[in-house]
């Protein structure tokens, strides 16, 4: 009875019944969410995936040929003189062989760049040389047997071919494939690249074969050998001091060369007088030394100018 009066004297006065909310029991374990992943794919590379584009590679190649060999066949024909007997790698070989040697900068550019001109600053004539085809006038004096000094920087500076160290060469080369790529990465052209190596090849080809040390000592001797059987057994053209009773050579007089040489090289077996270095030294080669002495050659293939003597 005393609840009931309670709850309608709060009634009366306006409250509201307090308000009661049910909650779930929170429980003390927490539970872990698994999150689970899709299976992964292997990748799979190919030998191609892991290398550079092939094009660029033959791009890279073709550039590096270029700059390798040079692009003096662009100045040749302008008469620039600024073509050189050698090519860039070459000269790149001499002037860091020069300066590992102790030369200045400015010694090396200079035993490095330009071509070989003679006394009067003129380019030698092509000649013959033994093995080479090379300039006649490019190889120095190589007397007392090619004594002297010997290494490969001395043999260039005297206008010989020698080869650089095998380091250096290799890190020459490298350097040159690297300006290859990087002009390739910049230009990204293989067919620019390929028009311009062909005539830098063909101008390569066209370079003077310069003589080694051995061949130019050899060609000394046989230059020797030569002169002093010339000087016995031959009268030529235009020739003042002549022997008693002999006739002035006529122009159009001409000599079997085969005959020379079988000739020379009877009396150089006669007098045990053959030189060690040309023993081997072709029939071609000795005529080449007697067709120097000549004014020309007859229809029938014979030097004229030139008279053997009995």
């Amino acid at each position: 009875m005393p609840i009931t009066v309670g709850i309608i004297s709060i009634l009366l006065i306006g409250g509201a019944p307090p308000s009661v909310s049910f909650r779930p029991p929170v429980s003390t374990t927490s539970s872990t969410r698994t999150r689970t992943l899709p299976p992964r794919t292997p990748v799979k590379l190919s030998p191609n995936d892991l290398l550079p584009d092939p094009s660029y590679l033959g791009g890279s190649f073709l550039w590096t040929l270029n700059f390798y060999y040079g692009f003096d066949w662009l100045l040749a024909p302008l008469g620039t003189g600024l073509d050189s007997d050698f090519n860039p790698a070459y000269r790149t070989a001499t002037f860091f062989g020069s300066i590992l040697a102790g030369s200045s900068p400015g010694d090396a550019l200079s035993d490095s760049n330009g071509p070989i001109t003679g006394e009067d600053g003129d380019r030698p004539e092509m000649g013959s040389r033994i093995g080479s085809g090379a300039n006649a006038g490019y190889a120095t004096s190589v007397g007392d047997g090619g004594a002297g000094d010997s290494d490969w920087l001395s043999d260039r500076r005297a206008g010989l071919r020698s080869p650089a160290p095998f380091l250096l060469r290799v890190a020459v080369a490298v350097a040159y494939g690297v300006i290859g790529s990087a002009a390739m990465a910049a230009v990204d052209s293989v067919q620019t690249a390929a028009v311009l190596v062909i005539p830098a090849l063909v101008y390569e080809i066209g370079r003077p074969s310069l003589p080694t040390r051995e061949e130019a000592v050899a060609d000394a001797a046989l230059d020797g050998a030569v002169a002093a059987f010339a000087g016995e057994r031959v009268l030529l053209y235009g020739q003042e001091n002549l022997p008693d009773g002999a006739a002035p050579v006529r122009r159009d007089e001409a000599t079997n060369e085969r005959r020379l040489v079988a000739v020379f090289r009877k009396e150089l077996l006669q007098k045990n007088d053959f030189p060690p270095e040309i023993q081997d030294v072709s029939d071609f080669q000795i005529e080449m030394k007697f067709r120097e002495m000549g004014t020309g050659r007859s229809e029938a293939g014979f030097i004229k100018g030139v008279r053997l003597l009995p």
